[in-house]
């Protein structure tokens, strides 16, 4: 049932501030969201299963 849900993907989340920001306007409108994809903006150099410790470092807090 998850893959049937809404999932927001976007280029262009440059920072968390910005992919919080989308997050949160989706709880501001009541707007269902089942999950937020990150595209390659979130990566340590384009390597994969790594995130920026500078423009995402806290990341693995609003993620919990």
């Amino acid at each position: 049932m998850w893959a049937f849900g809404w999932n927001q993907c976007k280029f262009g989340y440059y920072n968390s501030e910005i992919w919080w920001d989308a997050y949160q306007q989706y709880k501001n409108f009541s707007i269902p969201l089942d999950t937020m994809w990150g595209d390659i903006d979130y990566m340590d150099d384009y390597k994969v299963f790594t995130y920026s410790k500078q423009t995402y470092a806290d990341l693995p807090q609003k993620v919990a």
